[in-house]
């Protein structure tokens, strides 16, 4: 079994950009089988959903967060709006801490100067031109980079170490700011979509988030995808093919997350 988010993120309801490797290594197996066996890719949804009970925890939960930075509860504003001032709060320390200023515009479009403001930084420093990559490709390259330096033979300086620890740190806060897609919760403010977002926020500013109610579990899986058939019936060869196989893997879990 292979998790292609490659980390995890606190949007059961919705995908994520999906890592390549599980299509390559799909291909790779495939393309070495012997006719008459055949490889399968199999495409499988894990999804988190909490009963209305968690509701009774969201008032208590988010006072003990808005007391965390010193805040005066504002139990008079509806939750969404009450996670959404926080968010705010909470990004604007750190913007103060890594910018030196607070940003302006939207929470979303702060949230995104934020990610690339950070990211752009480590790979100046690394001398990684990142391209049009998206966000988490752009991560993964850096930490690559930066587990290369650290295991260089002549090793590292005690200084080089440090500067490249704080990279370390500065691609974590990316990856923070990047596990809250504002519009999942904000468009759909569902039960579970609240909890899921104050969970995150829990396990950010906490250290560990908080499941005050029993969740459920549900599995399900589509049909699976002959490998060898799917490269064959669109003209391509084993190795061209990782991206199609990628893409259609994602639509179908995403179909069955929303089953």
């Amino acid at each position: 079994v292979i998790f292609p988010e490659g980390e995890i993120y606190h949007h059961h309801e919705s995908l994520d950009d999906l890592n390549e490797g599980v299509a390559a290594i799909a291909l790779r197996v495939a393309d070495g089988q012997p006719a008459d066996r055949r490889l399968h890719l199999v495409p499988v949804a894990l999804r988190y959903a909490y009963g209305d009970a968690v509701a009774r925890s969201f008032p208590r939960r988010l006072e003990r967060l808005e007391r965390r930075i010193w805040w005066k509860p504002r139990a008079d504003l509806p939750v969404v709006e009450r996670i959404v001032r926080l968010g705010r709060g909470l990004l604007a320390v750190k913007e103060e801490e890594f910018l030196g200023h607070a940003q302006t515009g939207t929470l979303g479009e702060r949230l995104r100067g934020f990610q690339l403001h950070l990211a752009a930084e480590v790979e100046r420093r690394l001398g990684i031109d990142s391209g049009d990559q998206r966000l988490p490709h752009r991560v993964k390259i850096a930490r690559q980079r930066i587990r290369q330096r650290l295991t260089a033979n002549p090793p590292p300086t005690a200084e080089e170490v440090r500067a490249l620890q704080s990279d370390i740190d500065r691609l974590f806060l990316v990856v923070q700011a990047y596990s809250y897609p504002l519009p999942y919760m904000t468009a759909t403010p569902t039960v579970s979509r609240i909890a899921e977002t104050l969970f995150k926020i829990e396990e950010d500013a906490f250290g560990a988030g908080e499941h005050p109610e029993p969740r459920s579990a549900t599995v399900r899986s589509a049909a699976p995808t002959h490998v060898a058939a799917f490269v064959g019936a669109r003209g391509m060869t084993f190795k061209s093919a990782a991206t199609p196989l990628i893409g259609h893997l994602a639509g179908a879990i995403q179909s069955l997350l929303g089953a």
